[in-house]
C-alpha cells in the first residue's frame, strides 16, 4: 500500500489526498479496521496469558498471603497481570462469543481463576481484584457491577463462591469471604472480610460492616431428573440441577435449562449464533468510519473538479479542511439518525411491545430473541467513542423522543440523564412510565428480575416531580 509515495509537485496537499483516496488504499484501510476489531483482542489476550505464564515460571504461582509476607515481586506480578488484562479488555474477547457464557469462564481460567461450569456472567463487570484468587463453583449467577475484592491493606485472600450461589447487582465480596452453596447475595450486599456465609442464606445491603441476613437456609431440594426430560419450574431454584458429587457424563448434563437441548428456546445453528455475535462489531466499525473516509473522498472530488491547481498550498489546505469539516458533519449526523431508526425498527420487528410476565430463558422465544436485539442495540448505538449516540442527547428532549419511540410512557418536561451518559440506560423502556417533570440521573431503572435462569418482567412507574437515583423492578414512586 505504501510502496509508491505521492509524486513531487507544486501542490503536495492535493497529491497526498489523491494518493490516499485511491480505491485500493481505502480498501486496505477498511481491512485494517476489521482486523483490529476481530484479531487484535485475541493477540493482546494471548500476550497477557504468555506474560502470566512467564511470571509463574520465573517467580512461581501466586497465592494468598499477608501484606508483610508477599514481597515486592509478588505485588508487582499481580498488579502487572491485572493492569495488562482489566475486565473491560477481557470483555473485548469474550463479547464475541457471548460474554454471559462459557467463553468468559474459559478466559478467566487461562488467567489463573478457578471457575466451574455453567456460570452466568453479566454484561457489565464484575470487577475482579486478582484473577488467581478467585474460586467460583458450578451454576453461579453474577449480577451487573458486582465487586470481587481479593486484596486490601492487610493482604491478599481467596474469594470463594459455592455452587448455585447468586451474586446480585452491586454486591461486594471482600478478601477471604466464603460464600456457601445456594447463597443469595442480594443487591448492594457488602460482606465482611474473612467471613463464611452458610449454605442457603440470603443477604442484602450493609449494616455495621456486614450484610443483613434475611434467611439462614432452605430445605434440601429434590434431585432434578435426567436432562433428557423437559425441565419445568415454578421457582428460580428449579432451573438448576441438584448438587451431586458425581463426575460422570450424566452429572455433567445436569444444569440450567438454557444449556439443555430439549426446550422450545430459539436456538440457531452454531455458525449462525457466532455470526450474530461476531459480525456486529466489525460492521459497526466500518459503518462509523464511512463518514471520515467519504468526506475526504468528497473533498478530493470537489477540489479536482472545480478548483484550479495553481492557487497555492494555503488555499488548498483551507478549502480541503472546510469541505472535509462540512462533509463529515453532514455524513455523521445522517448516520446517527439512521442508526437510531435502525435500532428502533429492530426493537419493534424482533420484540414488539413487551408485557409484564415470566419469560424464562429455557422456554420462551422472546428471551432468546431479546439477547440478539440487545446485542445489536449495544453494538450499533453505543459505538461512537465513549459516549455513544445517546450520550450526545442526554438531558435533551431528543432522548425523551427516542425512548418514547422505544415504547416508554414519558410525561412532560422530563430530564433524562442530564448529568451525562449513565452507567445503564433503560433496559426495557416499554415497561416504564414516567410522570411530568421527572428527573432521572445515573439511575438503574430496571424492570426485569433475572434470578438463576428465572426471568421476569414487571412494570415500573415513577410519579410526577420525582428525582430518581436508583429504581428496581416493580417500584412505584409518587
Amino acid at each position: 500500500m505504501v510502496i509508491y509515495k505521492p509524486t513531487v509537485s507544486h501542490s503536495p496537499i492535493r497529491d497526498i489526498v489523491e494518493w490516499f483516496t485511491e480505491p485500493e488504499r481505502v480498501g486496505y484501510h477498511y481491512l485494517a479496521l476489521v482486523l483490529k476489531c476481530l484479531v487484535s483482542p485475541f493477540v493482546l489476550f494471548g500476550f497477557r496469558v504468555l506474560v502470566k505464564a512467564v511470571l509463574d515460571a520465573v517467580f512461581g504461582e501466586l497465592g494468598p498471603s499477608p501484606a508483610h509476607v508477599g514481597g515486592a515481586v509478588a505485588t508487582w506480578s499481580a498488579n502487572l497481570v491485572k493492569e495488562l488484562c482489566p475486565v473491560p479488555r477481557l470483555h473485548d474477547v469474550t463479547g464475541m462469543f457471548g460474554q454471559h457464557y462459557e467463553a468468559t469462564s474459559v478466559a478467566l481460567r487461562m488467567l489463573g481463576a478457578r471457575v466451574g461450569k455453567r456460570v452466568y456472567w453479566p454484561g457489565t463487570g464484575p470487577s475482579i481484584g486478582d484473577y488467581h484468587l478467585l474460586d467460583v463453583g458450578n451454576d453461579v449467577v453474577f449480577g451487573s457491577w458486582a465487586h470481587l475484592v481479593t486484596s486490601d491493606g492487610t493482604g491478599s485472600e481467596m474469594v470463594t463462591i459455592g455452587d448455585r450461589a447468586m451474586i446480585a447487582d452491586r454486591a461486594c465480596l471482600l478478601p477471604g469471604v466464603e460464600v456457601g452453596e445456594r447463597v443469595t447475595m442480594g443487591s448492594g450486599a457488602l460482606t465482611q472480610s474473612g467471613k463464611q456465609y452458610l449454605a442457603g442464606g440470603t443477604y442484602v445491603g450493609s449494616r455495621g460492616g456486614d450484610s443483613v441476613c434475611l434467611s439462614t437456609g432452605r430445605q434440601p431440594h429434590k434431585k432434578v431428573t435426567s436432562g433428557s426430560k423437559r425441565m419445568r419450574h415454578q421457582s428460580s431454584d428449579d432451573t438448576l440441577a441438584a448438587h451431586s458429587g458425581s463426575r460422570n457424563k450424566s452429572a455433567d448434563n445436569d444444569g440450567m435449562g438454557i444449556l439443555l437441548e430439549n426446550g422450545p428456546l430459539l436456538r440457531p445453528k452454531l455458525i449462525c449464533y457466532l455470526l450474530l455475535l461476531v459480525l456486529p462489531d466489525p460492521l459497526c466499525v466500518l459503518y462509523w468510519n464511512v463518514a471520515s473516509i467519504s468526506s475526504v473522498q468528497f473533498a478530493d472530488f470537489v477540489i479536482k473538479r472545480f478548483l484550479p491547481s495553481d492557487l497555492g498550498i494555503w488555499y488548498d489546505v483551507s478549502v480541503l479542511f472546510s469541505l472535509h469539516f462540512a462533509a463529515i458533519a453532514i455524513f455523521t449526523t445522517s448516520q446517527a439518525v439512521l442508526v437510531l431508526a435502525m435500532v428502533i425498527g429492530a426493537k419493534w420487528a424482533l420484540l414488539g411491545r413487551r408485557r409484564p410476565g415470566n419469560y424464562d430463558w429455557d422456554n420462551r422465544h422472546i428471551a432468546s430473541v431479546g439477547r440478539y436485539s440487545s446485542r445489536s442495540r449495544r453494538s450499533v448505538a453505543s459505538v461512537t467513542r465513549a459516549k455513544g449516540v445517546l450520550g450526545l442527547l442526554t438531558g435533551t428532549n431528543w432522548i425523551v423522543l427516542y425512548f418514547r419511540a422505544m415504547g416508554a410512557n414519558i410525561g412532560k418536561d422530563c430530564a433524562l440523564f442530564a448529568n451525562g451518559m449513565p452507567s445503564l440506560v433503560f433496559t426495557e423502556p416499554d415497561l416504564i412510565t414516567l410522570g411530568d417533570r421527572v428527573v432521572v440521573a445515573d439511575a438503574s431503572v430496571v424492570t426485569h428480575i433475572n434470578t438463576r435462569g428465572k426471568f421476569d418482567l414487571n412494570g415500573l412507574e415513577i410519579g410526577d416531580m420525582c428525582s430518581g437515583q436508583a429504581a428496581d423492578s416493580s417500584a412505584v414512586r409518587r
